[in-house]
């Protein structure tokens, strides 16, 4: 099976490539040079998508499966360039789509869409509050209006090798150059690592499953409760992660203090467990400690 990974150097699309690379023949693309030789590698910018970019990727690959990551994912900046939120994160769904006509799409959706709704099931009303989630919610609508096709929504944890521009990247950085990290105390998520996620993912590949699914961590828990869980194991000294309340920051963008997915439709369907705070903080662990050892 030949698989497409947009947005490849991206936290998520690393580690895509990573597990399938060695069972799929992976191709792909991102708005980056390939500055580190990857075969089957296409350097596309969205942002600035031609006809002739339109006549290079047709050409570089007919996929039999489509993984589309790429997004413009910095809330804040989605919410000051809306614009350019929209080209990266909408106009690039219908560009696939028009390139690739009636090839699968799996879409790397968000926990954003619901906003501040409390029911969050896969069949609930999305509830977008800020620009980045009106984006995610455009797209899924795009892509679902193939019913054989994937939305995904979900809220990933992990490294990002190449720029360190993670979620986690951001903790541990911050930690070890002694800066105070400010963590909500009043902001539920359930984060699932990029691993367990994309194992599960398989899941609904192999099934030739479709529609809308949710795949994050079993419970939820605070960012301050997550910060200090990862910063323990990895030994950290937790003296600078500072409790506050989402409402002592003024952020650009309005974020949601529940960013809980409800998982219960795959859990049930594929008899499957989702990962707790122990077992996503323990693979962190091994990652962060695989990294260190080949720096």
């Amino acid at each position: 099976m030949k698989i497409l990974i947009t947005g490849s150097f991206g936290m998520l699309g690393q580690y895509f490539y990573k597990i399938l690379k060695n069972n799929y023949q992976i191709y792909l693309t991102s708005k980056r040079t390939n500055r580190d030789n990857f075969a089957n590698y296409l350097s596309i910018d969205f942002l600035n998508f031609s006809k002739e970019n339109k006549n290079l990727i047709k050409s570089f690959v007919t996929p039999d499966l489509i993984i589309h990551c790429g997004a413009l994912t910095n809330v804040d900046l989605c919410e000051k360039e809306k614009e350019k939120a929209f080209i990266i994160n909408c106009e690039s769904t219908k560009i696939l789509i028009d390139v690739f006509k009636g090839i699968k799409i799996i879409f790397i959706s968000s926990d954003a869409v619901f906003g501040n709704s409390e029911d969050r099931l896969e069949e609930s009303k999305t509830n977008p509050i800020n620009y980045y989630a009106k984006t995610k919610t455009i797209s899924e609508e795009i892509v679902l209006q193939d019913k054989k096709n994937i939305v995904i929504r979900t809220t990933p944890i992990g490294f990002n090798y190449i720029d360190k521009s993670s979620f986690v990247d951001w903790i541990i950085n911050s930690i070890n150059n002694n800066k105070k990290l400010k963590m909500y105390d009043n902001v539920i998520f359930n984060p699932i690592h990029a691993e367990i996620l994309i194992k599960n993912i398989l899941k609904l590949i192999k099934s030739k499953k479709n529609g809308i699914w949710h795949i994050n961590g079993e419970i939820a828990y605070t960012k301050y409760v997550f910060a200090n869980a990862l910063a323990n194991e990895i030994g950290l000294d937790t003296r600078n992660i500072i409790s506050c309340n989402y409402e002592d920051n003024l952020l650009l963008a309005r974020r949601s203090k529940n960013q809980f997915l409800n998982c219960n439709k795959f859990i049930k369907e594929f008899n499957s467990e989702l990962p707790d705070l122990s077992l996503n903080i323990r693979m962190l662990k091994k990652n962060y400690n695989l990294y260190e050892q080949k720096n």
